[in-house]
């Protein structure tokens, strides 16, 4: 049998192995067709020449065996070709393996640089975070210590001026004075509002504590020895304070600045400006307030005997209750000022503005009110016996059951008055006018109105007139 007669019918060149390249790699394949082509060359001529050397035919060996010297050249180029192919591809595998693992290591090295970035960033903040917490509580230390001294030396100062306000000279007791209201001021800056309000305490019990040795000068008419001028300061340091707006940082409003039962007798408060002075029951008699400003000012209850008012604007103050004896009050602007149940006894008011006044239960003996103006002024149950109303304007006003017995009221102006149940005996209304009065039940025996006007006056059978007089008709029941 020959070679080309297999038993399966297939040559022996089908028979030989097919050597498949790796999938997806030219490069490969290449080299797998190269094999084969060389392979089956290889064969054919190992063929070819076996059936030369088996016919003895020595022409046709020589160039076989040319050809197969040629084919083993050619195969030793094949296999070197894929030799150095398998090489690069190899190379390139490791090359590409290598660059995949230098990613892989700078990735990781970035990570860690990250991290390490991270660490040192935290590590940082916590460190700022603790300086920062560190240097607040130094700070809040500093400034406990710092606020301890602080106050340590504010009542420190306290002490000092206590000292002074008890010292026998009035110089240091004055400079005590402007030493506690700065010392006030500081407390407000600690924002130690009780402690402020220890220190304005101690001016007002200054005030409250009686002054014993400046009535004994006066009476014996020696200059004060500067106890006045104290007192003085005081009073006009806690108005001025306790008035000032809020805005101020050395306003006291808010603070209690009163001075209730106060001896502030025989200051000179010349031209004073106290507008809405709280002043209820302070002593303030043989004072000098001479043009002073009190407007809208509580002088309830005040003593304010013997002093001088002359040209004082008290108008809408109230002075209910005050004791005003023997105070002179010459040209003084009461207007709408409430005196009610006030002691005027011998008071000088000539001149004097009271004009829609309450003056309900005045105490007005003896008093001097030539030519003061009392229109609408309220004087029902007033006690104005033996008062001097020479001239004086009282047109409209109310002196329902008021005592005018022995009153001078000569040329005094009582049109529209109401006069009911007054008592009028022994007054002087010479030349009064009181024109449209009312009289009703007011007993006027042994009074001087021969000269009066008497025209439309309303009176009844209870008015009581002088001995002998003859009263002009009555108009009609107002």
């Amino acid at each position: 049998m020959t070679t080309a007669d297999s038993p399966d019918g297939d040559s022996p060149v089908d028979k030989l192995p097919v050597l498949a390249p790796p999938p997806g790699s030219r490069g490969t394949r290449i080299g797998f067709f190269a094999g084969t082509a060389l392979a089956t060359v290889s064969v054919a001529l190992f063929i070819v020449s076996g059936f030369a050397i088996l016919s003895g035919d020595s022409g046709v060996a020589q160039p076989v065996a040319t050809v197969l010297g040629g084919a083993g050249v050619l195969g030793a180029g094949v296999l070197t070709f894929r030799s150095a192919h398998n090489t690069r591809i190899s190379a390139e595998k490791t090359a590409a393996e290598q660059l995949t693992h230098a990613a892989i290591e700078l990735e990781h090295a970035q990570s860690v640089a990250a991290d390490e970035k991270a660490r040192h960033e935290k590590q940082f903040e916590e460190q700022r975070q603790q300086a920062e917490l560190s240097r607040a509580e130094q700070a809040q230390t500093f400034e406990r210590t710092y606020k301890r001294e602080v106050i340590r030396d504010l009542r420190s100062r306290y002490t000092t001026c206590a000292e002074q306000l008890a010292h026998d000279s009035a110089a240091i007791r004055l400079a005590g004075v402007y030493a506690l209201a700065s010392l006030a001021d500081d407390w407000q800056q600690q924002n130690e509002r009780d402690e402020k309000q220890v220190a304005l305490d101690l001016l007002r019990a200054y005030l409250r504590t009686p002054n014993t040795h400046t009535p004994a000068l006066v009476t014996a008419e020696l200059p004060d020895t500067g106890e006045l001028e104290v007192r003085k300061t005081i009073l006009l340091t806690l108005h001025k304070r306790s008035t000032a707006e809020a805005s101020d940082p050395k306003s006291w409003k808010g603070f209690d600045c009163t001075i209730s039962g106060a001896d502030i007798s025989n200051l000179n408060l010349t031209s004073s400006d106290l507008p809405g002075a709280v002043l209820w029951r302070v002593n303030l008699s043989g004072a000098n307030l001479t043009a002073a400003h009190l407007t809208s000012a509580n002088l309830g209850s005040a003593d304010l005997a013997g002093a001088d008012l002359t040209w004082v604007n008290l108008s809408g103050s109230d002075l209910f209750g005050a004791d005003l004896t023997g105070a002179i009050l010459v040209d003084a602007d009461l207007t709408s000022t409430n005196l009610a149940h006030a002691k005027l006894s011998s008071a000088n008011l000539s001149g004097a503005n009271l004009t829609s006044a309450n003056l309900t239960r005045v105490n007005l003996l003896d008093a001097v009110m030539f030519t003061a103006n009392l229109s609408g002024a309220n004087l029902s149950g007033g006690k104005l016996s033996g008062a001097d109303l020479t001239g004086a304007n009282l047109s409209g006003a109310n002196l329902t059951g008021g005592k005018l017995s022995g009153a001078d009221l000569t040329e005094a102006n009582l049109t529209e008055a109401t006069l009911v149940d007054a008592e009028l005996m022994n007054a002087d209304l010479t030349e009064a006018n009181l024109t449209n009065a009312n009289l009703h039940g007011a007993n006027l025996a042994g009074a001087k109105i021969e000269r009066a006007n008497l025209s439309h006056i309303y009176w009844t059978a209870l008015t009581i007139w002088p001995e002998g007089f003859s009263p002009p008709t009555s108009r009609e029941r107002p």
